[in-house]
Order: C-alpha cells, then sequence, then structure tokens
C-alpha cells in the first residue's frame, strides 16, 4: 500500500513537473511574439490552472489515501474472520473426540483430569470468543484495529489467554489514535511480557464506560489486567524513567511507561490508575 501511494505521489509530482515546464514556455513565447496584455492574460489563465490542479490533485490523494485505508482494513478484518473460521472449524472437527475424552474421565470417575480438561476446553472457548469481538466494526478506527490485531496473534504465539470486551467504539474516545496507539503499544506490550512469565498466562482487555462522579461528563475506563510473578513490583516507582523490574536491560525496559507518563501530563482528560491483586496486575486507564 505505501508502494503505491509513493508511486501516486511521484506522478502527481511529474506532472506538476511538466505542467510548470511547458507554462514557462508559452509565457516566453507569449513574450517574443505576442503583446504585453495577451502574456499578462496567458500568466492569469495558467495561474489559475495551476490552482485548479493543485485542488483537484489533492482531491484525488485524499480519496486514494482513504481508499487504501478501507482497503487495509478489509485485509485486517478477512484476516480475523479467516483465522476465526480456522479456529472454529478445527474446534467443530474435534468435537466428538473431545466429548468422548470427557466421557473417559466420567466413566472413571476421574474428578481431577476432568477439571483440568475442562479448563483446556474453556481457553481455547475463551480465545475464539475474544478472536470474534476484535472486528473493525467494533474497533472502528484502523491503526487500532491493526494493533489489537498484532497483540493478540503476539499472545497467541506465546499461549497466552487473550480475552477482549468492547463497549465503546474508539472513535468516540476523546484522544487521538496515535496517541492512544502509543498508550496502548506499550501497556499491552509490557501485560503480554509479564504474563509469558506466569503459569496462568492470561490477559484480558477492555474498553468500557463508566460512571463518572460529575454528571456533565462522559468517562471510558480502558483496563488492561494480566498475570504476574513479580508480587514486589513497586507501583509507585514503575512511571520513573529508568526504573525496571528486570535486572537486565534497564535502560531499555525501564522507558515504556516513563513515555506513557509523558503522554498523560499533556493531557487533563486522562489518567492511569494502577493496581495489583494476588494474581492480576492491573491498568486502568481513564478518558473523560
Amino acid at each position: 500500500m505505501k508502494i503505491f501511494q509513493n508511486k501516486m505521489n511521484f506522478i502527481v509530482i511529474l506532472v506538476h513537473f511538466i505542467f510548470l515546464c511547458l507554462s514557462l514556455m508559452l509565457v516566453i513565447l507569449s513574450c517574443l511574439f505576442y503583446s504585453k496584455m495577451l502574456s499578462i492574460l496567458v500568466i492569469i489563465v495558467l495561474f489559475i490552472f495551476n490552482i485548479l490542479f493543485n485542488i483537484f490533485s489533492l482531491f484525488i490523494l485524499k480519496r486514494l489515501k482513504n481508499t487504501l485505508i478501507l482497503l487495509e482494513e478489509s485485509k485486517l478484518h478477512n484476516k480475523a474472520l479467516q483465522n476465526l473460521y480456522d479456529s472454529v472449524r478445527t474446534f467443530k472437527h474435534d468435537f466428538f473426540n473431545i466429548i468422548q475424552s470427557v466421557d473417559g474421565y466420567i466413566k472413571t470417575g476421574d474428578k481431577s483430569s476432568l477439571e483440568k480438561y475442562y479448563h483446556e476446553i474453556k481457553f481455547e472457548c475463551d480465545n475464539l470468543n475474544s478472536l470474534s469481538t476484535i472486528s473493525s466494526e467494533v474497533i472502528d478506527d484502523a491503526a487500532l484495529y491493526s494493533l489489537i490485531n498484532s497483540k493478540y496473534y503476539k499472545a497467541e504465539a506465546l499461549n497466552i489467554s487473550f480475552e477482549t470486551h468492547f463497549l465503546v467504539k474508539p472513535s468516540s474516545l476523546n484522544i487521538t489514535p496515535y496517541e492512544l496507539c502509543r498508550i496502548l503499544g506499550i501497556l499491552l506490550d509490557n501485560a503480554i511480557e509479564a504474563a509469558n512469565n506466569t503459569s496462568d498466562k492470561k490477559v484480558i482487555f477492555e474498553i468500557i464506560p463508566t460512571p463518572c462522579f460529575d454528571s456533565s461528563k462522559n468517562m471510558t475506563n480502558i483496563i488492561i489486567e494480566n498475570s504476574y510473578s513479580n508480587k514486589d513490583v513497586d507501583i509507585n516507582r514503575i512511571f520513573e524513567k529508568g526504573f525496571s523490574s528486570k535486572e537486565d536491560d534497564i535502560n531499555i525496559h525501564g522507558l515504556g511507561l516513563w513515555k506513557v507518563n509523558k503522554i498523560l501530563q499533556k493531557h487533563e482528560n486522562l489518567n492511569l490508575r494502577t493496581s495489583k491483586q494476588s494474581n492480576l496486575f492491573k491498568q486502568v486507564l481513564e478518558i473523560y
């Protein structure tokens, strides 16, 4: 898509250059062979034509950009649908074998193995349900849609449960897509990395409307929860530059949340609350 857009930009620039060369030739010829008044008229006509051509070029490029964005969204959406279809098809194909296995545990009275098997089935069902919610109709911003898809597949590759619940469309949030993607990219990467070092391997990602103490304002919470192993992490220091719960690569890992904090400080309508429970680490981004 980027290569095609660059080619179109090059063509527009080339056409502009040719037009300017022809215009210059016409002006020179009119000055040499025709009256001064006619030369001025030619210059005015060329100037007006150039303005109209620029407006037309901008209109075409804008439509082209919008079309390319729609194509990219469709490509991502089709990929998500294909993965969902493949997952459902595989699950349906294995359903009889699953029932047979459950029947075996019931007949032998092996409750502990049955419970373990149940949780494995539930894990796969939860993944299917989460994948079905990652839709371009719900996540109506192309950049955020692409980001969430990439994080979902990153978690899936690490065998991490990635649960999603979206009750608010991102386009309605009072934050630019660029800054929202920067914040969520860092928070989701941290969540996935932390969850990967645990036995539970769980990430929960929600966008939900929330009652606000000021009835004149609307508030949306973006909640990211993950299983974690470092129970001693100091949540009061994690936003400091260079601070990291890792002993290695502190200069790299200690910048993510510091960058998030720098973005938050620029906006009065954004707030990030951090907490930890016995089994889940929680980040809540409040957007007013």
